[in-house]
Formats: C-alpha cells, structure tokens, sequence
C-alpha cells in the first residue's frame, strides 16, 4: 500500500511489527525480505513518488575534498538512489573482510547472502568467473598476481519499479512517502516509536517493536548526529558516529597502447551471459589481493566521437521494444549516418557472440577504483549551516585521504600492464605522477558515489556503532542497514554486499518476532 502524507486527506499508520525509515534500495528490499515472512511493515520516506536530488545540496555540504557525490550522488523519494545507480552487481571477497582486522563478522557470514539476493531480485546467480573467462578468451587460471573477473547488470535497477506490485499491492507492506523521521522516543534502551512530521505540519508516533534506519550513507549519518543532540538518546556519548567515511577512488591510471586487438576485444569488451550483461574487469588474484593495504580493480574506458549517437540509438530501439514513445526517434536516421560502417560490426558482433562491439576512436583508457584507507579524519560532522528544507543543520562531509593509496594505485597499475604485455593484449602509458608514487596523483581521482562508512559495524561499542547483528550499541530494537555500516569498503560497489547484509539482518529478526 502507498499513502502520501502530504495530502490531509490520508490516514497514516500507527502500528506494525517493524518500521523502516528510508523507501530506497536497501529499505525497499528489507521491507520486502520481512513482509515475506509474515511481518508487517511500514516504510517511512521523507521524499516523494518521484526521487529528486533537490534535497542533496539542501541538507548537506562537502568540505574536505571535493565529494561530489553529496550533491549529486544521491537521490530522495521512492526508490532512493536506485533511481541513479546503473544496477552494477559484485560481491566482496574473502580478505575484504579479514585483512583490515576491523569486520566483526567473516566472509562466511556474508557469502551465503549473495546467493539469497540474487533470488530476491529475480536474476540468475552468475557463472563461476573460470568458466566465463574460459569462455571469453579462452583463459585458464594460471596463479597470476592478476586476474580477470566480471561485473554483472541488474536489468531493473530502479527498486521502486523493481518491487512496484510490493508497493501498491501488499497488505503487509506499507509505504508513507512525504513522511520525514524526525526523532525516536525511548523507554531505557527499547526504542518505542519515531515521531514523524509532514509537509502540512502534523506530527505523530509510529509504534513497532522493531527500527530499522535504511536511508543513504551522508542521510543515516545525519540524522543519528541530529539524534545524537538528545541526551536520552542511547547513543549520545558514542563519539564514533560519522568517523571513517568512505567512497571509491576513481581516475584514468594510464593511456593504452594495443598490441593486438583482436585479442583485446575478445577479453574485454561487455557481454550478455545467463541473460545478465556482464563487464570484463582486472583485480589482484586472491593470493595478493591480502597483500595490499588499499585494494584496487580496473576497467578499460572506451571514448569515443560516436558516443552520443549510439547512446541515442540504444534508447531509441529500448523505446520501440517496449511501445513508447521516444524524441531521438527523430534523430535516428542521422544517428545511423554518423555511425555508418560501425553499424553493422555493432549488430553482427552483438547478434553472433552476444558481445558489445566498443568504439574508441577518441581514446583508450585504463580506469581504476580503489579502495580508501579508512581514518577517523574523514568524518561526517553536523555544520553550523541549516537547511532550508527541514530546518536541520545540514551534515558536513569532511571527505580525507590517508595518502597510502596512491601506492597501492601504483602496484596495482605496474602488475595489470605486466599481464596486459606478457598476454600481448597491450601496453600501458602510465600517468607520470602515478608512476613516481607521487601523491598528487591523488588530486585526479574523484569520489565515485559509492557513500560507505559513519555509522560502522565493530566488535564493542567503543570502537563502533552498530553491532555484527546490526544492532545499534546502547539499543535494544534499533537497526541500521545499508553500506554506511561498512568499516571497510573493498574496491567492490557497495550495493550488493549492503543488499546481502540487509537480507541477513532481515533474517535476524524473523528470528526476534
């Protein structure tokens, strides 16, 4: 059911077994995973139907290095930042969570989620990456520092399309948009009920035995500072929230040289397998991945004069596949011209071999994200600035690096141009600052809004926010969920593993009912 609070005519909902705040990817997919079982579920969204990132700017400012994720990497209302992400699935790996000493929790704990979520999501589990590399390149795993792996595409990546039935349809789910959580009352350290406001002023108590805080990384960490400010608040002397915030790094690395491209195209242009569109991608192999402080992967960035062309043509055919109606239509017959001999390559490339023929006329690049070393210093803090939208002081993101990155960047870019060559695929033209380890390197990477980190899950409540089972210290019935409980954030997207820790979550309290 979905009921708009801005509209007086509305009755809200008093009661449920569980209430979550935030209607984006994480919320909507616990709200699902609990309602499965039997639960009852209101969710709580402060924006509206359609997401907007009005609020981004509004609510939040950047003041370290230029995070632009906080103002445009985010997005509020039904289906969250799920509205903006492309869908890309990739799980962690092993050492994700061992290396740094600071998970509470081991890959076994998380693993058998994945599987989990990729049924909830109606996708096909992923072929085992041996076989897809066999596959596409004839590659056998040989014990290399380096390997292949791939990247897969949900096919809906906006949840509140995804999950729309859910929403309008379940009699367990409940979801109340233009409803901001504004404060939670307590009795000792059992949660009771979160005052929430709407646009025409009223105010009123939700009831459930269970909380869970489901909105975006800058958003939860905001609100638990604002929460904070009140004594009686269970967490009002834990100093750890909004420490270690986290994104990905992401730059050009190098220029590329082909040394044969038949062979290049056949290991790394995209492709379609088990009906999910998958990317070719580098990491460190397992037995060194554990060996870097900062993890890295790296894609290879395809620039082109053709781009806004095929880009028009792609949505052109996606439209007339699904009977809408689409403006470039227009457009088409140009597009095509422009395109001209690559047209048929393109179709026959893909038709035959499932693959996406790539075109870099302009430029061929090797693309890294890596993983930041997580420090205190890059912190999320509440500015002296209030919003003009809720009347709340905005959050700060004070977004730091360690340095130790660069470094680790620069292993990893020497290894991948190593078995680039020694495959005769290619050479890499390394950035002359990378090359040196110089840490101004550092100052051509970007966030890549992949918000992680604030509110971290740890093994005691002085080093942490959250505990294994996601449970707030100092709690009995509060709960967050999402990617800002990660300590660490691998050089993986977030989403996926913030997915699987949710449905494990949501698994812990069925048990609790």
């Amino acid at each position: 059911m979905l009921i708009d609070a801005s509209k007086k005519s509305q009755t809200l909902p008093k009661n449920s077994d569980v209430v979550i705040v935030g209607a984006g990817t994480v919320g909507l997919f616990v709200a699902r995973e609990l309602a499965s079982s039997g639960h009852s579920v209101i969710v709580l969204e402060a924006g509206d139907r359609v997401t907007s990132n009005q609020f981004n700017a509004a609510n939040a400012v950047s003041v370290g290095k230029q995070h632009y994720g906080t103002e445009v990497g985010r997005a509020q209302g039904l289906g969250g930042t799920s509205s903006l992400w492309g869908g890309q699935l990739v799980e962690f790996e092993q050492s994700d969570f061992s290396s740094s000493g600071k998970w509470p929790i081991s890959y076994k704990d998380v693993a058998p989620w994945y599987s989990h979520v990729y049924n909830r999501l109606g996708v096909p589990a992923p072929p085992k990456v041996d076989q897809l590399r066999k596959a596409v390149g004839g590659e056998i795993a040989s014990g290399s520092a380096i390997e292949r792996f791939f990247t897969y595409w949900l096919p809906i990546p906006n949840f509140a399309r995804l999950f729309q039935s859910d929403i309008v349809d379940s009699s367990l789910i409940t979801v109340v948009i233009n409803a901001r959580a504004s404060a939670i009352e307590f009795s000792g350290e059992q949660a009771v009920g979160i005052i929430v406001e709407t646009s025409h002023g009223v105010k009123l108590s939700v009831n459930a035995p269970q909380f869970i805080f489901a909105a975006g990384t800058i958003e939860m960490n905001r609100l638990f500072l604002l929460l904070k400010a009140d004594k009686r608040t269970p967490w009002a002397n834990n100093e750890n929230i909004g420490l270690y915030f986290q994104d990905h790094l992401g730059g050009i690395a190098a220029k590329v040289k082909l040394l044969d491209e038949a062979k290049f195209r056949e290991y790394f242009e995209n492709g379609m397998s088990k009906k999910l569109k998958y990317q070719p991608k580098l990491r460190l192999s397992p037995l060194y991945s554990g060996r870097m402080e900062c993890r890295s992967s790296g894609i290879f960035s395809f620039k082109s004069d053709m781009e806004d062309n095929l880009a028009n043509l792609k949505r052109t055919l996606k439209s007339l596949r699904s009977s809408l109606e689409f403006s470039a239509l227009a457009t088409l017959h140009k597009d095509l011209l422009k395109i001209g001999w690559a047209f048929f390559p393109l179709i026959k490339r893909y038709l035959q071999d499932r693959r996406v023929f790539a075109f870099f006329d302009k430029s061929l690049d090797f693309y890294v994200q890596s993983e930041q070393w997580p420090i205190s210093s890059s912190r999320i803090d509440l500015s002296d600035e209030i919003s003009n939208l809720d009347g709340m002081r905005k959050a700060k993101v004070n977004w730091q690096l360690d340095g130790r990155e660069v470094a680790a960047i620069r292993s990893f870019v020497l290894i991948a141009d190593q078995y680039l060559q020694e495959a005769g695929i290619a050479r890499l033209i390394i950035n002359p600052s990378l090359e040196k380890g110089d840490p101004v390197f550092l100052d051509t990477m970007n966030d890549t809004f992949h918000q992680c980190g604030g509110l971290c899950m740890s093994g005691s409540q002085a080093t942490g926010v959250v505990d294994k089972n996601c449970k707030v210290w100092g709690t009995a019935n509060v709960f967050i969920a999402g990617a800002s409980i990660f300590p660490t954030s691998s050089y993986a997207n977030c989403t996926l593993t913030a997915l699987a820790l949710a449905a494990r979550l949501a698994d812990h309290i069925k048990v609790l009912k």
